[in-house]
């Protein structure tokens, strides 16, 4: 009986890829290319600012949010050591202190903060976000500050392509749920969040009494997220022109002249024959894999690549003029 559903199956396919090749069935009603969408509006790249974009006269500038508010926050403390490394690196770093910040959507409340935040977030390049694990998860504090933080204000999105890197410290053991959690929301807030993070077990003991990070590991981990955030990818699209002559050595080709032949011969058939030879029946015919031709044929075409290049706010390694 499954032989048999298999054998209409293929048979029902055979035919249809058949008239579809010989034009009695078009795949396509409405050869309209964007029908739902106003052509004026599709702009062709603008090669010039693609490829020479203005020189920035500033160095990076990043951003850097905690979790707490705690005197001796260890967050904060994490946050200052990220913003030291980041400043030698070169870049222009600010702190936004969540101290008066209201919560979200609380009504008749001081705005003042509000304003501040965005303001920071609209002038960075990208951010770092440290918060403490608490019940499993970042803290209320530092959920809030994010959620002051909207996806677009008018025509400006102030978060959109924009950087960031994510810290967490513990009491007890070393966890990921805070992080975890901030890569979530900096994904869902548009960020690109780099693959490297930190996380600090037991952070009361990492700290000397002026707050500074005693020299570990952990500390170690910090330098490595800073030097990663602070070398900013760069990648874009370009075309070319190819124009070549290829042969398939392997005789098994590319060139398609009659589609539902090509189909059915190369795949359709051996499934078929298949099926036959589970019933006893012989074979449709001679068996054949590919497309029997081994004659030069030209690929001319336009194709699509990338690249990738990197900009370190080292002053080491890149100059900004």
């Amino acid at each position: 009986m499954l032989i048999g559903l298999v054998s209409v199956a293929l048979w029902l396919s055979r035919h249809w890829i058949a008239a579809t090749a010989s034009g009695k069935i078009s795949p396509m009603t409405n050869t309209q290319p964007f029908p739902a969408h106003d052509e004026a509006s599709f702009s062709p790249v603008d090669r010039d600012r693609l490829l020479n974009p203005p020189l920035s006269s500033h160095p990076p500038r990043l951003l850097i949010l905690y979790g707490s508010l705690r005197s001796r926050s260890f967050s904060r403390l994490a946050a200052e050591e990220a913003g030291h490394i980041l400043t030698r690196l070169g870049a222009e770093v600010r702190f936004f202190n969540p101290s008066g910040l209201p919560l979200p959507d609380q009504p008749g409340a001081d705005l003042t903060k509000v304003e501040e935040l965005r303001s920071l977030v609209i002038w960075s390049e990208g951010m770092v976000w440290s918060s403490p694990e608490r019940h499993g998860a970042m803290t209320g504090i530092m959920k809030a500050q994010i959620d002051w933080i909207p996806l677009s204000m008018g025509a400006i999105r102030p978060t959109q392509g924009k950087t960031l890197a994510v810290m967490q410290v513990s009491g007890g053991a070393q966890s990921f749920n805070a992080v975890n959690q901030m890569r979530i929301l900096g994904r869902w807030m548009r960020l690109i969040t780099i693959p490297n993070q930190s996380s600090i077990p037991k952070a009361f003991q990492e700290f000397d009494e002026a707050g500074r990070m005693r020299p570990s590991p952990l500390y170690d981990r910090i330098v490595d997220v800073m030097e990663e955030l602070s070398v900013i990818a760069i990648s874009g699209e370009f075309a070319f022109y190819l124009q070549d002559e290829f042969i398939d050595p392997l005789d098994i080709g590319v060139e398609v002249i009659n589609p539902g032949e090509t189909v059915y011969g190369n795949l359709l058939q051996p499934l078929d024959d298949l099926g036959r030879g589970q019933l006893g029946l012989p074979p449709t015919g001679p068996q054949r894999f590919g497309i029997q031709t081994g004659e030069p044929y030209a690929i001319t075409d336009q194709w699509s690549g990338r690249f990738t290049g990197q900009v370190y706010a080292d002053p080491q390694r890149s100059e900004y003029r």
